[in-house]
């Protein structure tokens, strides 16, 4: 697959990068007053290693890397911070789903 050497999908993976850190922030705030365990920082390090993926696929992007270089630069970290944060909205913000 020839991968686009267009900065959008950067621009676009740091966008979700700063919405990752921002559902980390609001999670600490929340947990803070509903004194759950602190395991919103797992949401920092998601968003971190969601900037991560978008850093390395606009620098992979000039340079054509081979297939395990991009695997470890930018699929691995994108695919570990997404996780991240979905499990830390999941554990915060849950309850508005299970809400009756």
């Amino acid at each position: 697959m020839k991968s686009d050497p267009s900065p959008l999908a950067a621009i676009a993976l740091l966008a979700a990068a700063y919405v990752s850190y921002m559902v980390a922030s609001v999670s600490a705030r929340l947990g803070a007053v509903v004194g759950m365990r602190r395991t919103y920082r797992l949401g920092y390090v998601g968003a971190a290693l969601i900037a991560l993926a978008g850093l390395s696929r606009l620098a992979l992007d000039f340079r054509q890397p081979n297939a395990a270089l991009r695997t470890a630069l930018h699929d691995v970290p994108l695919a570990a911070g997404a996780l991240m944060v979905i499990v830390i909205a999941w554990t915060y913000w849950g309850w508005l789903i299970h809400e009756r």
